[in-house]
């Protein structure tokens, strides 16, 4: 009726210089043009979805968004374990955005090559902050502040085969280099599968403070740990002592406890009244995890989510409902500031940035827990710029550096935002 509406006023206008017969052919144009319009925007909306079980053309359509957009870049990572699907990375982060290394956050998809379901929301996504990004503040400020680093297809293989596993027959995310445990699925030594390595020399270049793994089988977010457990835990810690579990069990508690209670209460509030949180043993114990094995050896915080209890679904509806559910909390978890440390090491000679290693220490992370812990991260070797979530509270903080006199100094974290610079001298 719109269309018909502005056509019958310019039909008065011109009817005076045009024959019917001409006005009629240029509504008719218009009106199959429009119609092409709109068959065109179905044809969008269903590509993500006609493309979770091809990811040989997820490969083409993350190359192609890097080519039209600024905003995105594209890395080639590797082939698959078994040598014919490739891995690619693609990082979506403002042009215009500040010169020093902004904090990171990694995002990966299809460790589990049959949960496709978790491949659509990350596809989606992609698709959102590419299309917002002009005309969205929010999303605006969010790529200004962050780089976003995409893995969506970690086990190509397993997509285009609908099956759990890699071509080995091993589960990706029993593979990594931390409490890791021997089985037939989980590989013969960690990191021995392409896929977990490419991961593992990604994180190796990239200090992300955070890491965000999505599966489909069960509706929640997930914290860690995975390889044990608390002593509110049903089971009981099998492989660790007690001191262990103190010393080495997530420090800051709070913040991961409180970034994932809070995505739980978004995803309620967006319809999915079925999702909730829990920490990774209390769900099911498992080895050799990503998650498990960012927070350990990188200092990364991790985040599993299991976006439905359906891994796999051939219905655009379900899916589009999924991504409204988790669309929300997501952009929310991205761009959350709260209990998130930030700042850079430099040279105290010339002011060269530097990587380096940064340790914060605490006596105690509470009074029923009193053993002392500390947090890490890494400097960019580039811009020597870091971020680590941490609890509010006082730390001592130690940075080291090959060459450098190690520096010692204290720090009092709050909530907001905290950004600090510490330089480091030469060893003379």
């Amino acid at each position: 009726m719109i269309y018909l509406n502005r056509f019958l006023r310019v039909f008065v206008s011109v009817s005076n210089r045009f024959s019917i017969s001409v006005f009629c052919l240029i509504v008719g144009t218009l009106f199959l043009v429009s119609c092409s319009d709109r068959a065109n925007i179905d044809i969008e909306q269903n590509d993500l979805f006609d493309l979770l079980a091809d990811p040989e053309g997820i490969e083409e359509y993350l190359y192609d968004l890097a080519e039209t957009d600024s905003a995105v870049s594209y890395e080639r990572l590797g082939q698959s374990e078994d040598g014919n699907w490739p891995i690619s990375k693609i990082i979506i982060t403002s042009p215009d955005g500040p010169a020093v290394r902004k904090p990171a956050v990694l995002i990966v998809s299809a460790l589990h090559g049959n949960e496709t379901t978790s491949l659509y929301i990350v596809l989606r996504l992609i698709e959102y902050l590419c299309e917002m990004r002009e005309t969205s503040p929010r999303i605006l400020q969010l790529l200004e502040t962050r780089e976003l680093h995409f893995i969506p297809t970690a086990n190509p293989w397993g997509i285009a085969n609908a099956f759990r596993y890699n071509d080995n027959n091993v589960d990706l995310n029993r593979n990594f280099g931390f409490a890791w445990e021997y089985s037939a699925s989980h590989g013969a030594a960690p990191f021995d599968q392409a896929e977990t390595n490419f991961i593992r020399d990604d994180a190796l270049l990239n200090n992300y403070y955070m890491n965000i793994s999505f599966h489909s089988g069960e509706a929640c977010i997930s914290t860690v740990w995975d390889y044990i457990g608390t002593t509110e835990s049903s089971g009981t810690p099998s492989l660790y002592s007690y001191e262990q579990f103190t010393t080495e069990y997530l420090p800051n508690a709070e913040s991961v406890f409180m970034y994932a209670e809070w995505y739980s209460s978004l995803v309620n509030d967006s319809g999915d009244e079925s999702f909730y949180d829990i920490e990774g043993y209390d769900w099911y114990r498992c080895y050799g995890t990503m998650g498990d094995w960012f927070f350990a050896e990188r200092g990364s915080l991790p985040f599993t989510i299991e976006v439905s209890r359906t891994k796999s679904s051939d219905d655009p509806d379900y899916l589009n409902d999924l991504w409204n559910y988790q669309k929300e909390a997501l952009l929310d978890l991205l761009e959350n500031n709260t209990n998130l440390l930030t700042g850079y090491v430099y040279d105290s000679d010339d002011g060269t940035p530097l990587e380096a290693h940064i340790s914060l220490i605490r006596k105690a992370r509470s009074n029923r827990d009193p053993q002392p812990y500390t947090l890490f991260t890494y400097s960019d070797n580039e811009s020597g710029a870091f971020a680590i979530i941490a609890d509010p509270g006082s730390y001592d903080v130690k940075v080291t550096s090959d060459g450098y006199q190690t520096a010692d100094t204290q720090v009092v974290l709050t909530a907001e935002n905290e950004e600090f610079a510490i330089s480091l001298n030469r060893m003379r």
